[in-house]
């Protein structure tokens, strides 16, 4: 009989059977929020704010931009826990 401290395993999602860092599924979200933000905004079909405004294109920076931190931050975490935290 084994037993696992929960402290330990605060960090982590059992995800199909496999141990995965939590911060790893935030950094996957915001990577793929950052090309949802380069694929759909520019399009131009039913969507308001196309790149030909100026306000388009200034939603389009931030958009990426704050996705961009917010996937760098995530994945520097999940490097941090999987070097901290050896299962």
């Amino acid at each position: 009989m084994y037993s696992v401290d929960h402290v330990y395993l605060k960090h982590f999602v059992l995800l199909h059977s496999h141990l995965v860092p939590r911060y790893m599924l935030y950094a996957v979200l915001s990577t793929l929020s950052i090309f949802g933000w380069l694929t759909v905004l520019p399009l131009n079909g039913g969507f308001t704010l196309g790149l030909d405004s100026q306000a388009g294109a200034y939603a389009l920076i931030y958009g990426v931009s704050i996705s961009a931190l917010f996937s760098e931050i995530f994945l520097r975490e999940t490097f941090i826990v999987m070097k901290k935290e050896r299962i």
